[in-house]
């Protein structure tokens, strides 16, 4: 029996072969799947726009009275806000689509090696799928 061609390995475990992709100990077979997909998750920013928002008005309402103290408070919902809208990332998958529909994320990381996983799972779908002797 010809050794198995592996596509893609990395030092977290991550292994894609002909026969499919081994992560965590768990392996998913390409038998029962189409294809492969990259997506971005983009947080809304809504809430840290709207905090920050708060923030300013209440800092702009206090700092013409006397209280030290709201001031203050009103610079820490403003930090908050700031540092949740820096905190709002992008979130990278890999989806395996199924026969019969269904799509599921195998992987979350970056968008270098959520791409890098994604091309090399297509690669050995495509390769399972083709005809015999094509690949010579």
């Amino acid at each position: 029996m010809p050794e198995e061609a592996v596509f893609y390995s990395d030092a977290r475990g991550l292994r894609v072969t002909e026969r499919g992709v081994t992560l965590d100990n768990i392996t998913y077979a390409f038998t029962n799947f189409t294809s492969i997909a990259s997506r971005v998750e983009r947080p809304s920013r809504v809430g840290p726009l709207l905090v920050i928002g708060v923030g300013v008005s209440f800092f702009v309402e206090e700092i013409t009275r006397p209280s030290f103290g709201l001031v203050i408070l009103a610079g820490v919902v403003v930090a908050v806000g700031v540092f949740w809208l820096v905190e709002c990332k992008p979130v990278y998958s890999v989806d395996l689509s199924a026969v019969s529909g269904e799509s599921a994320p195998i992987l979350r990381g970056s968008e270098e090696w959520t791409t890098a996983v994604a091309t090399a799972i297509n690669e050995a779908i495509a390769r399972r799928t083709e005809p015999l002797g094509a690949s010579a």
